[in-house]
């Protein structure tokens, strides 16, 4: 894997990225941490329920007690999605333009 700018790799022991499209090629139930930051616009169409499939797809992949951590603009109000699809939310930061999520499965 090459390096970007003197920075280091994106590998560790038990740790794997990848570039996919909504967690297609992920098994059920395979993942403990999921780190999402999702589109809410198509074009210059502002579109908030581009991030239902994303949110779904977490879920999904997901283990029991996995977490998924979410960064959005902070005039969406995302926190009902998270729950209701995935588990027990918790901000964990927030300014006048972005919000940190966190939930649990």
């Amino acid at each position: 894997m090459s390096t970007n700018k003197g920075q280091a790799p994106l590998s560790r022991d038990g740790v794997r990225v990848s570039w996919d499209e909504s967690l297609s090629q992920e098994a059920d139930d395979s993942a403990d941490l999921v780190l999402l930051n999702p589109p809410f616009h198509d074009g210059t169409v502002v579109d908030a329920t581009l991030v239902h499939g994303l949110l779904d797809s977490a879920a999904r992949v997901l283990r029991p007690g996995g977490q998924l951590w979410f960064v959005h603009n902070s005039h969406l109000r995302y926190r009902a999605e998270l729950e209701a699809r995935v588990g027990t939310v918790q901000q964990r930061a927030r300014d006048r333009r972005f919000t940190v999520l966190s939930a649990v499965r």
